[in-house]
């Protein structure tokens, strides 16, 4: 099913680059707040973005990082549209992520969910995450807190 798609690793994107996720961000999160997406960026010195695109070259899914520390990579943001789910494509891009962050030295990778989000929640844990706690978020909202040493 994998070949159906292309994926690409963008190091400390640019503006535009992220630009072109706003269509699907907005589908995903029902908002494109950019101020606080680039905030994110220009408070991190290593930004790390996957993009997947289908056979039409639209973009179909992404997932976003950082640097945290010299030894965690923080796995932010991302998804994959809902017509191209179940089809291995987040977990693809769980797989370049993970193997991009061992490669620049990082130890760990953590990640953050909450129960609206399952299926991810189910993915980390198929992917070698293992549950580290609970935090709530500033809205009450409960995140469970995922780890993986890599």
């Amino acid at each position: 099913m994998l070949k159906n798609y292309s994926f690409k690793t963008h190091i400390n994107p640019n503006y535009q680059t992220i630009y072109e996720l706003k269509p699907l961000f907005i589908e995903l999160f029902n908002d494109w707040d950019e101020d606080w997406l680039m905030g994110t960026f220009e408070r991190h010195q290593l930004v790390h973005l996957i993009m997947a695109k289908d056979m039409s070259r639209n973009i179909v899914g992404f997932k976003l990082g950082y640097g945290v520390s010299y030894k965690t990579f923080y796995s932010w943001l991302g998804g994959v549209s809902a017509g191209h789910r179940q089809k291995g494509v987040a977990g693809k891009m769980i797989e370049i992520q993970q193997s991009w962050a061992k490669e620049s030295n990082f130890k760990k990778i953590t990640t953050k969910s909450m129960n609206k989000f399952r299926e991810m929640m189910i993915l980390n844990l198929k992917s070698g995450f293992v549950i580290n706690g609970t935090e709530l978020d500033e809205s009450g909202r409960v995140k469970v807190l995922f780890e993986k040493e890599i």
